[in-house]
């Protein structure tokens, strides 16, 4: 039995309208894939709707949630930027009053900043205030409610309960090398990133850092985290995934979707070094 499914919801043409079609870039959901990444390398079954990508209508997710019939469903709402976070919300909310047929749950960025009221707003059963991984796999194991970090959670009277966050994990645990489970012949590139002619597509975007060590009142990086630690990926694990997705996927064009990328000098080093070093470096953009 499939244990869990994640949903990135679809938000693009609300954001973009028309130039959704072909202007716009369209991203793999890099916090759906990295939760789904940890939950699959503990021994979870795992499944990935990328609403976004395959322009699905709100209908065609909750059947393809009906015919998976998980245990669980989680949507992932995150948002990059303000124009796309609040129609990100909105298109999360459609999906939870459709009503998915299983046990629902909202993770991400907007839940967090706001997850009491989110549970009282949204037609879903669960909140993570966190990042999700731990939250999700104790929810998975059973674990009582009030026991789960990072849950939040209606008692019999209907009462509200936030419970204690989940700590942090070390940002190798949060790779995600789940990319077999995302439709990858759909992602492309911004149009600015391959003026020179490379090809938008296929295309792919990564993390090599998670955090800001700073604490700017304006912006919501530390909401997620509920701290200002900045935590890095091993360089090597990053230049392996690089080559994986350029050897398996024929990715040639990526981005580095760090908050902080160039924060670290010798992170920053170590990663252009060792792709430098690799015959493929020159094909890179």
């Amino acid at each position: 039995m499939l244990e869990i499914v994640l949903i990135n919801p679809g938000a693009s043409q609300a954001i973009y309208q028309g130039l959704s079609d072909e202007f716009t870039a369209v991203e793999p959901p890099t916090w759906t894939r990295m939760i789904a990444g940890y939950l699959h390398n503990n021994d979870y079954s795992v499944a990935i709707i990328d609403q976004e990508a395959e322009a699905l209508s709100v209908k065609e997710v909750v059947r393809r949630i009906r015919t998976l019939d998980p245990v669980l469903a989680a949507i992932v709402v995150v948002g990059h930027q303000p124009s796309a976070s609040t129609q990100q919300m909105a298109g999360a909310s459609e999906l939870a009053k459709e009503g998915l047929g299983v046990p629902t749950i909202m993770v991400g960025h907007h839940p967090s900043a706001l997850p009491e009221r989110t549970l009282v707003e949204e037609s879903i059963d669960y909140v993570c205030d966190g990042e999700g991984p731990l939250t999700l796999a104790a929810l998975l194991d059973d674990v009582p409610l009030n026991e789960i970090p990072g849950l939040v959670w209606r008692g019999d009277s209907g009462d509200i309960w936030k419970n204690p966050r989940a700590p942090l994990l070390p940002v190798d645990e949060l790779v995600g090398n789940v990319w077999d489970l995302l439709p990858m012949e759909r992602y492309r590139a911004h149009n600015w990133q391959c003026l020179n002619g490379t090809d938008r597509s296929p295309y792919a975007s990564i993390y090599t850092s998670l955090g800001c060590p700073f604490k700017c009142s304006f912006c919501m990086i530390n909401i997620f985290q509920h701290t200002n630690r900045y935590r890095m990926r091993s360089p090597k694990s990053v230049i392996a995934e690089i080559e994986m997705l350029y050897t398996d996927y024929g990715v040639r064009t990526f981005k580095i979707a760090d908050e902080m990328f160039v924060l670290n000098d010798r992170h920053v080093q170590d990663i252009c070094e060792g792709l430098a070093a690799k015959s493929f470096a020159d094909e890179l953009n």
